[in-house]
Protein backbone atom coordinates (compact mmCIF):
# COMPACT_ATOMS: atom_id res chain seq x y z
CA UNK A 1 0.00 0.00 0.00
CA UNK A 2 1.38 3.59 -1.07
CA UNK A 3 2.49 5.84 2.27
CA UNK A 4 2.49 9.31 3.03
CA UNK A 5 3.95 10.67 5.55
CA UNK A 6 3.49 14.15 7.46
CA UNK A 7 6.06 16.03 9.66
CA UNK A 8 5.38 18.53 12.29
CA UNK A 9 8.10 21.18 12.23
CA UNK A 10 9.10 22.30 15.38
CA UNK A 11 11.59 19.79 17.31
CA UNK A 12 10.51 17.44 14.28
CA UNK A 13 12.29 18.99 11.49
CA UNK A 14 15.06 21.00 12.93
CA UNK A 15 15.99 21.17 17.10
CA UNK A 16 14.14 23.53 18.54
CA UNK A 17 16.04 23.78 21.62
CA UNK A 18 19.20 25.37 19.26
CA UNK A 19 17.29 29.04 18.88
CA UNK A 20 16.30 28.73 22.65
CA UNK A 21 19.92 28.20 23.82
CA UNK A 22 21.53 31.08 21.44
CA UNK A 23 18.85 33.24 22.94
CA UNK A 24 19.56 32.43 26.88
CA UNK A 25 22.99 33.11 25.89
CA UNK A 26 22.48 36.56 24.70
CA UNK A 27 20.74 37.28 27.69
CA UNK A 28 22.86 35.77 30.35
CA UNK A 29 26.32 36.08 30.35
CA UNK A 30 26.38 33.57 33.79
CA UNK A 31 25.45 29.78 33.14
CA UNK A 32 21.54 28.77 33.31
CA UNK A 33 20.48 25.47 33.50
CA UNK A 34 18.90 26.16 29.33
CA UNK A 35 18.31 22.40 29.33
CA UNK A 36 15.54 22.18 32.00
CA UNK A 37 14.51 25.58 30.78
CA UNK A 38 13.61 24.61 27.65
CA UNK A 39 11.99 21.51 28.94
CA UNK A 40 9.74 23.90 31.04
CA UNK A 41 9.41 26.32 28.11
CA UNK A 42 7.50 24.08 26.01
CA UNK A 43 5.46 22.10 29.07
CA UNK A 44 4.27 26.24 29.74
CA UNK A 45 4.01 26.70 25.96
CA UNK A 46 1.68 23.96 25.19
CA UNK A 47 -0.47 25.07 28.45
CA UNK A 48 -0.51 28.83 26.98
CA UNK A 49 -0.95 27.89 23.20
CA UNK A 50 -4.35 25.77 23.91
CA UNK A 51 -5.45 28.80 26.02
CA UNK A 52 -5.38 31.20 22.80
CA UNK A 53 -6.87 28.03 20.78
CA UNK A 54 -9.91 28.58 23.08
CA UNK A 55 -9.30 32.62 23.12
CA UNK A 56 -8.82 32.84 26.48
CA UNK A 57 -5.06 34.46 26.13
CA UNK A 58 -3.58 36.78 23.32
CA UNK A 59 -0.62 36.15 22.07
CA UNK A 60 1.31 38.56 23.93
CA UNK A 61 0.25 36.95 26.77
CA UNK A 62 1.12 33.31 25.73
CA UNK A 63 5.04 35.02 24.64
CA UNK A 64 5.29 36.29 28.18
CA UNK A 65 3.22 33.55 30.43
CA UNK A 66 5.69 30.66 28.37
CA UNK A 67 8.91 32.65 29.82
CA UNK A 68 7.86 33.74 32.57
CA UNK A 69 6.33 30.51 34.16
CA UNK A 70 9.20 28.89 32.58
CA UNK A 71 11.77 31.35 34.82
CA UNK A 72 10.04 30.72 37.54
CA UNK A 73 10.41 27.24 37.83
CA UNK A 74 14.35 27.69 37.85
CA UNK A 75 13.64 30.98 40.45
CA UNK A 76 14.56 33.43 38.00
CA UNK A 77 11.99 36.46 38.19
CA UNK A 78 11.40 37.58 34.43
CA UNK A 79 9.06 40.62 33.63
CA UNK A 80 6.72 41.11 30.88
CA UNK A 81 8.90 43.75 28.84
CA UNK A 82 12.17 41.15 29.22
CA UNK A 83 9.91 38.44 28.45
CA UNK A 84 8.83 40.38 24.91
CA UNK A 85 12.39 41.42 24.42
CA UNK A 86 13.53 37.52 25.00
CA UNK A 87 10.65 36.45 22.21
CA UNK A 88 12.25 38.97 20.03
CA UNK A 89 15.12 37.84 20.22
CA UNK A 90 14.21 33.94 20.32
CA UNK A 91 12.16 35.24 16.90
CA UNK A 92 15.09 36.37 15.22
CA UNK A 93 17.03 33.03 15.93
CA UNK A 94 13.90 30.50 14.29
CA UNK A 95 14.51 32.76 11.13
CA UNK A 96 17.62 31.15 11.01
CA UNK A 97 16.79 27.27 11.38
CA UNK A 98 18.01 24.87 8.42
CA UNK A 99 17.38 21.38 7.99
CA UNK A 100 20.56 19.00 8.83
CA UNK A 101 22.60 18.12 6.18
CA UNK A 102 21.59 14.36 7.07
CA UNK A 103 17.77 15.04 6.45
CA UNK A 104 18.47 17.34 3.11
CA UNK A 105 19.73 13.86 2.21
CA UNK A 106 17.03 11.66 3.16
CA UNK A 107 14.26 14.28 1.79
CA UNK A 108 16.53 14.23 -2.09
CA UNK A 109 16.51 10.90 -1.90
CA UNK A 110 12.99 9.79 -0.94
CA UNK A 111 10.80 13.22 -2.14
CA UNK A 112 10.77 11.94 -5.82
CA UNK A 113 9.66 8.24 -4.50
CA UNK A 114 6.66 8.64 -1.68
CA UNK A 115 4.89 12.14 -0.98
CA UNK A 116 5.31 14.54 2.06
CA UNK A 117 3.58 16.44 4.00
CA UNK A 118 3.34 18.89 7.01
CA UNK A 119 0.63 19.26 9.99
CA UNK A 120 1.52 21.74 12.37
CA UNK A 121 0.09 23.62 15.07
CA UNK A 122 0.73 27.35 15.01
CA UNK A 123 -0.21 31.11 13.84
CA UNK A 124 -0.23 31.02 10.44
CA UNK A 125 2.76 33.74 9.62
CA UNK A 126 5.01 31.78 11.96
CA UNK A 127 4.58 28.36 10.77
CA UNK A 128 4.39 29.87 7.25
CA UNK A 129 7.96 31.54 7.52
CA UNK A 130 9.61 28.33 9.55
CA UNK A 131 8.53 26.53 6.39
CA UNK A 132 10.15 29.24 4.23
CA UNK A 133 13.45 29.51 5.83
CA UNK A 134 13.40 25.34 6.59
CA UNK A 135 13.14 25.49 2.59
CA UNK A 136 10.45 22.75 2.90
CA UNK A 137 8.42 23.38 -0.06
CA UNK A 138 11.57 22.36 -2.21
CA UNK A 139 10.63 18.57 -1.03
CA UNK A 140 7.04 19.23 -0.07
CA UNK A 141 3.73 20.46 -2.38
CA UNK A 142 2.83 23.54 -0.82
CA UNK A 143 -0.59 22.31 -0.63
CA UNK A 144 0.36 19.37 1.37
CA UNK A 145 1.12 22.03 4.30
CA UNK A 146 -1.61 21.88 6.72
CA UNK A 147 -0.69 24.94 9.24
CA UNK A 148 -3.62 25.04 12.14
CA UNK A 149 -3.88 28.46 12.10
CA UNK A 150 -5.14 28.21 8.16
CA UNK A 151 -7.81 25.54 9.10
CA UNK A 152 -9.08 26.82 12.22
CA UNK A 153 -8.34 23.35 14.64
CA UNK A 154 -5.37 22.32 16.61
CA UNK A 155 -3.83 18.98 16.96
CA UNK A 156 -4.90 16.95 18.99
CA UNK A 157 -8.35 17.34 17.43
CA UNK A 158 -9.12 14.68 14.75
CA UNK A 159 -11.04 16.65 12.43
CA UNK A 160 -7.50 18.49 11.18
CA UNK A 161 -5.51 15.04 10.78
CA UNK A 162 -9.01 14.24 8.31
CA UNK A 163 -8.36 17.92 6.99
CA UNK A 164 -4.67 16.22 5.94
CA UNK A 165 -6.43 12.73 5.06
CA UNK A 166 -7.90 14.39 2.02
CA UNK A 167 -4.85 15.07 0.78
CA UNK A 168 -3.59 11.58 1.05
CA UNK A 169 -6.31 10.03 -1.32
CA UNK A 170 -6.46 6.97 0.22
CA UNK A 171 -2.96 6.18 1.27
CA UNK A 172 -1.72 4.77 4.23
CA UNK A 173 -0.71 7.49 6.57
CA UNK A 174 1.82 8.50 8.86
CA UNK A 175 2.69 11.19 11.38
CA UNK A 176 5.97 11.46 12.66
CA UNK A 177 6.60 14.29 15.63
CA UNK A 178 8.01 15.46 18.43
CA UNK A 179 4.51 15.92 20.78
CA UNK A 180 2.99 12.79 22.16
CA UNK A 181 0.20 14.49 22.81
CA UNK A 182 -0.83 16.54 19.76
CA UNK A 183 1.30 14.73 17.53
CA UNK A 184 1.18 11.11 18.40
CA UNK A 185 -2.21 10.72 20.31
CA UNK A 186 -3.84 12.30 17.87
CA UNK A 187 -2.66 10.70 15.23
CA UNK A 188 -3.41 7.21 17.20
CA UNK A 189 -7.06 8.96 17.80
CA UNK A 190 -7.61 9.53 13.75
CA UNK A 191 -6.20 5.45 12.89
CA UNK A 192 -2.66 6.46 11.50
CA UNK A 193 0.40 5.31 11.67
CA UNK A 194 2.66 6.99 14.20
CA UNK A 195 6.55 7.84 14.85
CA UNK A 196 7.20 9.50 17.81
CA UNK A 197 10.74 11.68 17.87
CA UNK A 198 11.24 11.90 21.74
CA UNK A 199 14.53 14.17 21.79
CA UNK A 200 13.90 15.23 25.47
CA UNK A 201 13.32 11.04 26.54
CA UNK A 202 9.47 12.06 27.99
CA UNK A 203 7.65 9.57 29.53
CA UNK A 204 4.18 9.90 28.41
CA UNK A 205 1.59 10.39 30.88
CA UNK A 206 -0.97 8.06 28.67
CA UNK A 207 0.15 4.41 28.53
CA UNK A 208 -2.34 3.04 26.82
CA UNK A 209 -0.88 4.75 23.51
CA UNK A 210 2.30 3.21 21.77
CA UNK A 211 3.77 4.80 19.00
CA UNK A 212 4.34 2.50 15.60
CA UNK A 213 8.12 3.72 16.90
CA UNK A 214 9.89 6.03 18.94
CA UNK A 215 13.24 7.01 18.36
CA UNK A 216 15.12 9.06 20.39
CA UNK A 217 17.66 11.40 17.74
CA UNK A 218 17.32 12.59 14.34
CA UNK A 219 19.48 9.80 13.16
CA UNK A 220 16.78 7.36 14.00
CA UNK A 221 14.18 9.00 12.98
CA UNK A 222 15.58 9.06 9.48
CA UNK A 223 16.95 5.68 9.62
CA UNK A 224 13.15 4.30 10.63
CA UNK A 225 11.87 6.14 8.05
CA UNK A 226 14.08 4.73 5.27
CA UNK A 227 13.21 1.53 7.00
CA UNK A 228 9.49 1.80 6.30
CA UNK A 229 9.45 3.73 2.94
CA UNK A 230 11.52 0.56 1.62
CA UNK A 231 9.55 -1.90 3.42
CA UNK A 232 12.35 -3.52 5.80
CA UNK A 233 9.76 -1.91 8.87
CA UNK A 234 5.63 -2.39 8.22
Amino acid sequence: MERMFFFDIDDTLYDLADPFRKTCRHFFEEDVPMDGLFLAFRKHGEVSFMAVENRKMSMKEMYCYRLQKAFEDYGIEMSEEEALAFQDVYQEHQHQIEVSDEMKAFLDQYSGLVPFGILSNGPSGHQWDKVRSLGLLKWIRKEDVVVSGDVGVTKPDERIFRIAEEKAQGKQLWMIGDSFESDIAGAHKAGWHTVWINRRRRIPEDRSIVPDYTVYSEEEMIDTLRQIIEGQRK
